[in-house]
């Protein structure tokens, strides 16, 4: 599993999305609105439809509304099933 993690200066509706390096979205979590602080995000390594996904590089996008946005390049390594 990956963490993803970010900080808030305030309350906000926070995105994450995860990408193939090529672009392709192939996973979107649920918006939710987050209060001020350091969180982290759980990802299990799989797809919108539950498959695992291989090990590789991916992107990851977190989007706070208008207060943070981070865009950042990730290994995904082999996890258990």
């Amino acid at each position: 599993e990956t963490k993803f993690t970010f900080e808030l200066s305030s309350e906000a509706e926070v995105s994450i999305m995860v990408y193939t390096l090529g672009g392709k979205k192939i996973k979107n979590f649920d918006s939710k609105i987050y209060q001020p602080g350091f969180h982290y995000i759980k990802w299990n390594g799989r797809n919108e439809y539950g498959k695992l996904l291989s090990n590789g590089m991916y992107i990851y996008k977190i989007k706070a509304e208008n207060i943070y946005s981070k865009t950042h390049q990730m290994k995904k390594l082999a996890i258990s099933r």
